[in-house]
């Protein structure tokens, strides 16, 4: 078993706020479009109800 280091971490840096680049269709639902960032991430916009 291995005891926690009482080490403290270096403060994490804000990266800067992502844009979205494309939307990828191909993973497109009724319910659902997903964005390529400029990151490298992809996010999700999701609806309860159907869109076009």
């Amino acid at each position: 078993m291995e005891i926690p280091s009482r080490q403290k971490l270096p403060k994490g840096k804000r990266l800067p706020a992502a844009k979205r680049v494309k939307e990828l269709t191909g993973k497109r639902t009724s319910q659902a479009r997903f964005w390529q960032m400029s990151d490298g991430r992809v996010e999700a916009e999701l609806s309860a109800v159907p869109v076009d």
